[in-house]
């Protein structure tokens, strides 16, 4: 009996689906480890891909079962969609039995089901402002912190200082320097008064350093804030039908790790049954 007998791939798909959106409502986002049930996605897209290289298989139509989980929300309602929707797309767009036919099947799928999120995260946030409005805090706060957490680790706030505390010691010897020589050149100090000014041409510039670095320490830049007011702004209002193309985007970028390992499994499944 071949991985191919109709009656099991209508059974491989709606096993694979279930489980796997089963598998994301135990998603923790404080636990990174649990992200490896979205593995199930490039196994069930590698399955579909293989039953499908002669064209599209109505065996996919199991997999929209998956969708009855789309009413706990969150990202097991996503993963419904790419459970599902997306299944049914890549086993359209199959055809062929080379790595790079399963690599490409899963291309426009993705990108369809991305936009598909992304239109209805709009139409539910235009018809529930709260909801859209907690999204944008929650987004924005998530990134800030995020963009706040680079600059310090990108070290540019720290060469920031030393760049503006290098002005500070420069001009602060230029200026006592030209005062000293001032004062000595029209005035004729006594030898201490003289000796007292020279000592002041080190001595006042480190002062007005260790202050200034003491006073930029107390100072830094709010880049997390400055971020989450400009995202907030850009989705504000009727703006937030970007977050259409910015969800499309986000799931796309994730072709080349789903379309790769969707071809690994799929050539698993051929070598399986050969």
């Amino acid at each position: 009996m071949g991985l191919e007998t109709e009656y099991v791939e209508y059974g491989i798909q709606l096993s694979l689906a279930i489980l796997g959106v089963s598998a994301t409502y135990l998603i923790q986002f404080t636990n990174p480890v649990t992200f490896l049930s979205l593995a199930f996605i490039p196994v069930l897209y590698g399955y579909t891909t293989y039953i499908s290289h002669d064209g599209f298989n109505h065996a996919t139509l199991a997999s929209l079962t998956a969708l009855i989980f789309s009413v706990l929300g969150g990202i097991t309602a996503i993963a419904a969609v790419f459970f599902s929707v997306g299944n049914i797309l890549v086993s359209a767009l199959s055809g062929g039995t080379n790595f790079k036919d399963f690599y490409g099947a899963t291309s426009i799928p993705l990108l369809i089901s991305g936009l598909l999120i992304g239109a209805t995260v709009f139409a539910y946030g235009t018809t529930n402002p709260n909801f859209k409005q907690d999204k944008i805090d929650q987004a924005s706060k998530e990134i800030g912190e995020k963009a706040q957490i680079m600059f310090e680790d990108s070290g540019l706030l720290e060469e920031q200082k030393n760049s503006q505390l290098r002005i500070v010691n420069q001009t602060a010897r230029t200026s006592v320097l030209l005062t000293t020589q001032k004062v000595i050149n029209e005035s004729s100090p006594s030898r201490d008064v003289r000796a007292t000014l020279v000592d002041a041409e080190t001595t006042v510039p480190e002062e007005m350093y260790r202050k200034t670095r003491e006073r930029m320490d107390k100072q830094n830049p709010d880049i997390s804030g400055k971020v989450e007011n400009i995202f907030a702004q850009n989705f504000s209002g009727q703006k937030f039908i970007l977050v259409i193309p910015l969800l499309s985007g986000l799931f796309y970028s994730l072709q080349p790790l789903i379309g790769l390992l969707t071809a690994f499994f799929a050539k698993a499944f051929l070598w399986f049954d050969s």
